[in-house]
């Protein structure tokens, strides 16, 4: 199942009604919700007949962000050893319960060197984070392990290689 939440939801920027509510604050936008006649703008809206992307099909709405978002982006940057769990490719893995996981709160931490900020957002329900085989978090906690590496793709090998 899909969530949304009312600071982020660009799956309705190609509804005029539904943008339009989606930039005003966030107090604004609850009371919007709450109006029936702006309820019923919102619908009619969705039920437009124009070509969208969008397919207002709430039944078909699934998660199925995982092969997407390794496997496909691996391919996508030329990193052939990546995205998936087979013999000779590295361990990544990030080891999730999928009915509790959601990102928490984005927050500002200042962690760089000069006192540079950055901006982290963490996540409930992932209760491992393997990198090269190596477990780096478990439940929260960094184990102090560091096996990453940069990453360089098909593009950048044949640049370099010129």
């Amino acid at each position: 199942m899909r969530h949304f939440n009312l600071k982020s939801a660009q799956v309705f920027d190609e509804f005029p009604v539904w943008k339009t509510l989606m930039f005003l604050p966030e107090a604004a936008r609850k009371q919007a919700f709450a109006d029936p006649a702006t309820r019923e703008k919102l619908r009619a809206d969705l039920a437009a007949p124009r070509r969208a992307n969008f397919h207002r099909r709430w039944d078909l709405v699934r998660i199925s962000a995982v092969h997407k978002l390794t496997f496909q982006v691996a391919s996508v940057y030329g990193l052939e050893d990546r995205g998936l769990l087979r013999p000779g490719y590295a361990a990544d893995l990030a080891i999730f319960d999928p009915a509790t996981v959601q990102p928490r709160e984005a927050e500002w931490v200042t962690d760089y060197p000069a006192q540079t900020r950055r901006l982290v957002q963490g996540s409930e329900g992932v209760h491992y984070t393997v990198v090269n085989g190596r477990g780096i978090q478990e439940n929260g906690r960094l184990s102090g392990e560091l096996p990453g590496q940069v990453l360089r793709g098909s593009a950048y090998r044949a640049l370099v290689r010129g």
